[in-house]
């Protein structure tokens, strides 16, 4: 078992393996047999915290040199994992859940998130059902929504009820805790959204006998770039108007998108541009039905 890239943190040389009972290891790094680490029964606070970001994001040379690539690289990430030159980089899935924690904190947690935004417009929902403005609704059991319903003459059928129903709770509870809601629900949806966008990629180039997992491997570490250039507009949104910002978002996923494809795949600038184009297309109706799905579920479970 080759553990040449996976120094110990420190080992304390427990004469027996504490995982599988193997005796006399001395002061090896890991057990022979199991291929347990041998460090003290007792960890620090320390020890565990490094262990942690250890086995969970291999947190050295690794991250710096991998997020170098994917950000300043279109597509090289992918070709060189493609290529079997995976040693010297973060795995795809391992980099996709590290980018994406840390974009879903910055988006709860800085003023331009979208937490924040929400709590300031906590009583400015303005919904409406039928006539009623939503705002009565708010806190209303079903026999008061059943009278409400009927003195504005509405149908007092099981869709109606529902979705009364539902207003009066989301009224209750606030834009703030249905954004809440809708963020968590929307972090699953970009995580299911990425083995449709690989899809996209291995339907246009699967001439180019391109298997799917490559086009996953590639829609991974370009969701991951998204991620990291929503995180840096996320910290510099404040600075500049909305307009501009979106503009700017667009724009360089765009350009990145292309320019990874480009080296990706090597075709004809004008060919590149064209499937570029259709597959923004393709994913901008997968993100659209998504998004759909992803408020309608928000709502039944809020």
């Amino acid at each position: 078992m080759n553990r040449s890239h996976h120094s110990p943190l420190r080992h304390a040389g427990n004469a027996t393996c504490p995982n599988c009972g193997r005796r006399d290891i001395g002061n090896s790094a890991y057990c022979p047999d199991c291929g347990q680490e041998n460090h003290p029964l007792d960890l620090s606070l320390g020890h565990f915290l490094a262990e942690l970001l250890e086995s969970t994001i291999h947190f050295d040379s690794k991250i710096f040199r991998t997020l170098g690539a994917l950000l300043f690289r279109p597509g090289f990430l992918t070709q060189e994992y493609v290529g079997g030159r995976r040693q010297r980089y973060v795995p795809p899935i391992r980099l996709y859940v590290f980018v994406s924690v840390v974009f879903f904190f910055l988006l709860a947690v800085l003023p331009g998130g979208a937490q924040h935004s929400s709590a300031r417009q906590e009583n400015k929902l303005n919904l409406s059902f039928y006539s009623v403005d939503g705002r009565i609704l708010a806190g209303m059991d079903e026999v008061q929504l059943d009278s409400v319903m009927t003195a504005n003459g509405i149908e007092r059928t099981a869709a109606n009820r529902y979705v009364a129903r539902k207003l009066a709770v989301i009224e209750r509870g606030g834009l703030g805790e249905f954004a809440h809601l809708l963020l968590k629900t929307f972090s699953y949806m970009m995580f299911v959204l990425m083995p449709v966008f690989g899809f996209f990629v291995y339907l246009l180039y699967r001439r180019r006998a391109l298997f799917y997992v490559r086009g996953l491997v590639y829609a991974v570490h370009l969701h991951c770039f998204i991620f990291l250039a929503l995180s840096v507009f996320l910290v510099v949104g404040p600075l500049l108007p909305v307009f501009v910002l979106f503009g700017m978002e667009v724009a360089v996923v765009l350009v990145y998108g292309f320019l990874s494809l480009l080296r990706l795949f090597r075709e004809p600038v004008g060919w590149t541009l064209l499937k570029a184009s259709a597959l923004s297309v393709l994913y901008l109706l997968a993100i659209a039905g998504c998004f759909l799905v992803g408020v309608l579920t928000s709502i039944v479970l809020f």
